[in-house]
């Protein structure tokens, strides 16, 4: 869930990983959000609108942590 920091009001909701998700990184410029789930999913999200650009799945194991790169 994404809250307005001004307000707090609930802006979006990403609820498309099928259990719990254990780590979010936020892109440089802030239009990506990449998740990782231990489904064994990464996703990365548009941050304006919660809309799954991308995912790779499934991994073995669980994922721990994500990151995306300067470049």
């Amino acid at each position: 869930m994404v809250r307005e920091a001004a307000t707090g009001k609930k802006l979006l909701t990403f609820r498309e990983h099928a259990d719990m998700v254990d780590t979010v990184a936020f892109s440089h410029d802030g239009e990506r959000i990449a998740s990782a789930s231990t489904d064994g999913r990464v996703k990365v999200w548009e941050a304006a609108t919660g809309k799954t650009v991308l995912e790779f799945r499934p991994h073995t194991g669980i994922i721990r942590v994500v990151a995306f790169s300067p470049d």
